[in-house]
């Protein structure tokens, strides 16, 4: 079993990306990125949530899935973040293997 953080060149590929898969996945990465943020928006939730703390611009919330089992224990913070979804998924991309390892 690796350790963590990985070593530079872990994962090795025998045949190089084409540049249509490689504009195929990125298109599939911004598209799961989209749907994560968009079905994290707790109106779309199928949980009860009940404020626990509120400061400044930040509010908490546990919240109770009755389709979870008994140790799960759900939060959710949130506040407004003044961008588009484009602006908001980009803002975890990362362009280097070395920014990727400190991720």
């Amino acid at each position: 079993m690796p350790l963590f953080p990985l070593p530079p060149n872990f994962f090795q590929c025998s045949v190089p990306l084409t540049a249509q898969e490689r504009r195929q996945y990125l298109s599939e990465a911004r598209e799961i990125t989209s749907d994560v943020i968009r079905k994290s928006n707790s109106a779309y939730a199928p949980m009860q949530w009940t404020l626990t703390d509120s400061s400044d611009d930040v509010q908490i919330y546990h919240g109770l899935d009755a389709t979870a089992p008994l140790h799960v224990v759900s939060c959710l913070g949130v506040t407004t973040v003044h961008a588009t979804l484009e602006e908001a998924a980009s803002h975890g991309q990362i362009k280097s293997t070395r920014r990727c390892g400190g991720y």
